[in-house]
């Protein structure tokens, strides 16, 4: 395969994830192939590749008839999603912070502090983004094989951030909420309790899913959430 040809499909996959991820193809929703490559300007060809990588993260099915059918929103896909994450980002945070130095603190405090401006100022678009630098500033320095795994499972999440908190004072008012979360974890960071730090952040991880099933029709307490957390040594909260 020539460079350029790896590359274009490269693009045409990034553009076609960041479509559904963000919202812009509509959950359960079924397009023809030549719907999407319209709407996201990308040529027949690398759309092939594309939508077969989409296929393979679960985003995208294809139906008989060649529409491609836009992953639905799943409770139990949400459940299994963060409890993966309890799992996973946890040990990637125990692994990185011990090797954080002390500018690398002061640069993680500059972009929280700089977050919650952007969500007092109610930034959106720019408070995601920090929130985004935030947490994956804390997880940067494991293995190469399991940053990729939490970042894709990050990004999957945050589909259903974006589509279950629908109204932006909902998204907002989430990101407030964490702010005490973001600030334990951080000063578990910067007291280099890498342990605690790991163990603060799958509790945060649990709050905002029970957060996000209490907007939706769903048990309040997912089974898959509760038994990550009590193999990472936590109970939810309130919880007997």
């Amino acid at each position: 395969m020539s460079a350029g040809r790896a590359s274009a499909e490269a693009d045409a996959h990034e553009r076609l994830r960041r479509a559904i991820l963000e919202g812009e193809l509509q959950p359960g929703r079924a397009y023809s192939q030549g719907e999407v490559s319209e709407l996201l300007e990308i040529g027949r060809t690398p759309l092939r590749e594309a939508v077969r990588r989409a296929q393979a993260e679960q985003l995208l099915r294809a139906e008989p008839n060649r529409k491609l059918q836009v992953a639905d929103l799943d409770p139990a896909d949400l459940a299994e999603l963060y409890a993966m994450r309890v799992m996973l980002e946890p040990l990637g945070v125990r692994l990185t912070v011990p090797q954080l130095e002390a500018a690398d603190l002061a640069a993680i405090r500059r972009t929280l502090d700089a977050h919650v401006e952007a969500c007092e100022a109610q930034r959106l678009e720019e408070a995601r983004r920090l929130h985004r630098e935030f947490h994956f500033a804390l997880f940067d320095r494991c293995g190469e094989r399991l940053r990729g795994e939490i970042g894709d499972l990050w990004d999957h999440a945050q589909r259903y951030r974006r589509l279950y908190l629908r109204e932006r004072a909902d998204e907002i008012g989430l990101l407030h909420l964490a702010r005490r979360d973001h600030e334990a974890v951080l000063a578990a960071a910067e007291a280099g309790d890498a342990t605690g730090c790991a163990k603060l952040s799958a509790r945060h991880m649990s709050h905002v899913a029970l957060t996000l099933f209490a907007h939706i029709d769903a048990p309040a307490e997912p089974t898959e959430v509760r038994v990550a957390l009590e193999l990472a040594g936590f109970v939810l909260e309130g919880a007997e």
